[in-house]
């Protein structure tokens, strides 16, 4: 667990690959296939198939976040 701004959030890595094109559908990804509730503040990390792009789901105070990295290998 990972304490940040002041409170504890917890990290997801789920195992496997997702379709990143999903965008704000990654709610229900995390919602039914995690059986996680996704707007409680905890950080969801979603990988492609080539494991190159990483995508970061997070919920705070102003609404959903959505951020896209593609790692350099």
């Amino acid at each position: 667990m990972v304490a940040i701004g002041g409170g504890r959030v917890q990290i997801f890595l789920p195992t496997g690959v997702t379709d990143l094109r999903r965008g704000f559908g990654l709610q229900a990804v995390i919602e039914h296939g995690l059986g996680r509730p996704p707007l409680n503040g905890d950080i969801y990390l979603f990988a492609n198939r080539r494991r190159d792009i990483i995508k970061a789901f997070f919920f705070d105070s102003g609404g959903i976040w959505i951020c896209a990295k593609r790692l350099m290998v």
